[in-house]
C-alpha cells in the first residue's frame, strides 16, 4: 500500500494554536512598533544636538563679532586720543592756552548740544 497524493481542502487550527498565533503576531506588532518608537526618539535626540550645536556655534560667532568690533572701537578711540594729544600739543607749542582753548571749546559743545555750562 502506497499514499500516492493527498489532498487537503481546507484546515483549521485548534482555538490554542490560533491564539499562539494571534499571540505571536502581536508581539511582532509590538516589537515593529517598538522598533519605530526608538528609532522617532533617536532621530529627534538627534535633530535635537544639531540645533544645539548649531545654536551654540551661532552664539559663538556672535560673541567673537562682538569682541572683533569692541577691539575696533577701541583702536578706534585710541586713534583718535593720539590725534586730539597731538593737536593739542602743536597748540601748545604754538603758545596758545589750553586751559582757555578747552574750556571754550567745551562750552561751544555744550551750546551746540543744546545744554549751557
Amino acid at each position: 500500500c502506497e499514499l500516492v497524493s493527498l489532498t487537503v481542502t481546507s484546515v483549521e487550527p485548534s482555538s490554542a494554536l490560533a491564539k499562539i498565533l494571534t499571540k505571536e503576531d502581536d508581539l511582532a506588532a509590538s516589537k515593529v512598533q517598538n522598533q519605530i518608537a526608538d528609532a522617532s526618539l533617536a532621530a529627534a535626540v538627534a535633530r535635537q544636538k544639531q540645533e544645539e550645536a548649531l545654536a551654540i556655534a551661532k552664539q559663538t560667532h556672535e560673541l567673537k563679532l562682538a569682541a572683533e568690533k569692541h577691539q575696533q572701537d577701541l583702536k578706534q578711540r585710541e586713534l583718535e586720543s593720539h590725534r586730539e594729544i597731538e593737536h593739542l600739543r602743536e597748540l601748545r607749542g604754538l603758545g596758545v592756552d589750553l586751559t582757555q582753548y578747552l574750556c571754550r571749546s567745551e562750552a561751544r559743545k555744550a551750546k551746540s548740544s543744546g545744554f549751557c555750562l
